[in-house]
């Protein structure tokens, strides 16, 4: 029934929790209400000359429509005629305007991905990174072809040699005991050492070879000053990567994800298909109503936050506010898009139309979003900070920045090792096998 109805003084106010619009400190009956949406409530009662009463419904939550056709939380006392109006604002959908009437949009509220902010790590395969995939491989098909190349200029040059006996005998008994398999090994070693910037044990002796070494030389030298530069780069002004981005990959990660139960976009995940994204998100999400756990597990990384983003803002303001530093990001991808958030009425309630006048002249004068941005002033000093670019300041390096070096290092080490022991085990083998 109306407070008109029933003769209260008051009207009454159904109500649940949506930080960052409406904060409840305490418990019911000692509690105390703050926020926007409470100092919008403070001047309809004033307009109106009249008090408000907030009450919360038992189920705590916002309301959604269950299998049995009934309405819950704040939308179902507002259907029974609990209520007369509800105390926060809620989001509109088609489903609940069947049931409610809603007043002008006093804000726009869309869904938004939160996580622990990144930080600067180690990178085990950081020393490949100074070039793409693409690159390397163009460059181990150079290798390839100078090799080749050289094979080819070696195996030419000698045949000329001794068709018109320019070498000596000497020479020529040496080259005739090597093997074409040979020859193509020393041309892939003097590719490799020039690459390397490795000395050579024996210089070629024909000047096609020299010149063709040298030109590798040359181009070797600027491909390794070019690595060199770019990895000192990496290392000292590193980048930072995202868990995520979007909606879709987070669902491809493991990271547990947060959303307050009772909310439209709960009771959407909940009936969403499996194949959707919300239903591939339903096996990794978690949800209650404790909202102070739910920061401090943000906070730790343990999950991300999956809520509106008026929430999402409120947070990262308050643990600036606490901590005086800014631990969390917010992905840019949204999902759904903005939606319109308003006060809910019974339906065909003559306080619909006295209220949305009230209302139209705050929101010309702009008076909700002043009151939303005025508890929220920290939240620019965290998006000015832009993360995913490198600082000017320096970053000293760690153990971790080498494991990468040091892991090729000991794995050609072993390789050594392993051929090493081979050559000694054939060598004995052959050796017992001689007459």
């Amino acid at each position: 029934m109306s407070a008109a109805a029933e003769g209260r003084p008051c009207l009454v106010a159904a109500t649940q929790e949506w930080i960052g619009l409406l904060n409840v400190a305490g418990t019911p009956p000692n509690h105390r209400v703050t926020g926007p949406v409470f100092e919008i409530i403070k001047i309809i009662s004033e307009k109106l000359h009249t008090c408000v009463e907030f009450v919360f419904s038992d189920d705590k939550n916002f309301g959604f429509e269950s299998p049995n056709g009934t309405w819950t939380g704040v939308i179902g006392m507002i259907e029974r005629g609990e209520a007369d109006l509800s105390g926060v604002v809620l989001s509109v959908d088609a489903a609940r305007s069947q049931v409610v009437d809603f007043s002008v949009p006093l804000f726009m509220d869309e869904q938004v991905l939160t996580y622990r902010r990144p930080v600067y790590e180690s990178d085990l395969l950081g020393f490949i990174k100074p070039y793409t995939m693409q690159i390397w491989f163009m460059l181990l098909v150079t290798m390839g072809v100078v090799a080749l190349v050289l094979f080819m200029t070696q195996l030419s040059n000698n045949i000329i040699q001794s068709r018109f006996g320019t070498k000596q005998k000497q020479d020529l008994e040496r080259e005739a005991k090597q093997t074409v398999l040979g020859r193509l090994w020393n041309s892939a070693y003097l590719t490799l050492a020039l690459l390397l910037c490795q000395s050579l044990p024996r210089m070629p002796r024909n000047n096609a070879m020299r010149v063709m070494g040298g030109l590798w030389l040359l181009s070797a030298l600027i491909v390794s000053s070019v690595y060199r530069s770019n990895l000192k780069a990496m290392l000292i002004l590193p980048k930072l990567r995202l868990p995520f981005d979007s909606m879709e990959e987070l669902v491809e990660t493991d990271i547990p994800t947060y959303v307050a139960e009772g909310t439209m976009l709960y009771h959407e995940i909940t009936v969403a298909p499996p194949d959707s994204l919300l239903g591939r998100l339903r096996a990794q999400s978690v949800s209650n109503l404790d909202f102070s756990w739910a920061i401090q597990q943000l906070m730790m990384g343990r999950h991300a936050s999956f809520t509106g983003r008026v929430v999402g803002q409120f947070v990262i303001h308050q643990i600036f506010e606490k901590t005086n530093s800014c631990p969390l990001y917010t992905a840019k991808e949204t999902f759904w898009g903005a939606t319109s958030i308003a006060l809910a009425f019974p339906k065909g309630s003559p306080l619909k139309p006295k209220i949305d006048k009230i209302l139209q002249r705050l929101i010309e004068f702009g008076i909700p979003e002043h009151l939303y941005r005025e508890q929220i002033q920290h939240l620019r000093k965290c998006q000015m900070d832009d993360f995913t670019r490198p600082s000017d300041a320096l970053r000293p390096l760690d153990l971790g920045d080498f494991y990468g070096v040091f892991t090729v290092y000991a794995g050609g080490n072993l390789l050594s090792l392993l051929v090493f022991l081979s050559e000694v085990f054939i060598g004995r083998k052959a050796r017992r096998t001689q007459p």
